[in-house]
């Protein structure tokens, strides 16, 4: 989700699968920029990485995936990418609007090309349900399998418009499902929801202090 983290896991990653096949498991993983992290990236000029330059990095750490018969099966979906209009410093400002909606559409792009095409998209919306609709249907295939990760619309109206505008398309239901997301999941039909943790993140109420979550 940021560069830091990319160029960390490129670095261990053959270590990492050696080691997890010497145990039998196999790892599975998805690619792809936060919205957050291009918003910031764009805005606060002490960050080393500008939108553009960690995008380059991403899709060339999808190339060597791809093209390496070792990893190809685990690369299993494209994000999370998306919009997030929800911090409280930049989300409201165009210049940061402007940054994440390029690379969402430049992430949409390069997820319907080649062998990427077959991967479903993990996205991301948080107070920009609109816009990432919009940027969905331009770039998206009606068809095309969608996880609407941890979505929280406020108005719960706009989860239908979701369903009804892609097939594929599902919904993401984290541990705090106990409180606010309850009326969100009556609005959903049962065989379009995905049950998520977003471990460490959106842990259920009576966990947000347990250290062991």
């Amino acid at each position: 989700c940021d560069p830091f983290a990319l160029r960390f896991y490129r670095r261990i990653l053959p270590l990492l699968q050696k080691e997890l096949e010497s145990h039998d498991v196999v790892l599975s993983m998805a690619l792809g920029c936060h919205p957050k992290t291009a918003g910031v990236m764009a805005y606060d000029r002490n960050w080393k990485y500008l939108p553009d330059a960690f995008f380059t990095e991403l899709t060339e750490f999808a190339a060597e995936l791809s093209c390496n018969p070792m990893y190809s099966t685990h690369l299993v979906a494209w994000g999370e990418c998306g919009l997030d209009y929800s911090h409280k410093r930049y989300g409201g400002e165009e210049y940061n609007r402007r940054s994440q909606q390029n690379l969402f559409r430049k992430q949409l792009e390069f997820a319907n090309e080649g062998t990427l095409r077959r991967l479903p998209v993990v996205i991301h919306s948080r107070d920009a349900e609109r816009d990432t609709l919009t940027i969905m249907k331009e770039l998206l295939d009606k068809e095309r399998p969608i996880h609407m990760h941890a979505f929280m619309p406020k108005d719960v109206t706009v989860i239908d418009t979701y369903l009804k505008e892609f097939r594929n398309l599902f919904i993401g239901f984290a541990g705090c499902i106990q409180q606010e997301s309850r009326e969100r999941a009556k609005c959903c039909p049962v065989d379009r929801i995905v049950l998520e943790t977003d471990s460490p993140w959106l842990a259920p109420p009576s966990m947000v202090d347990n250290p062991w979550v």
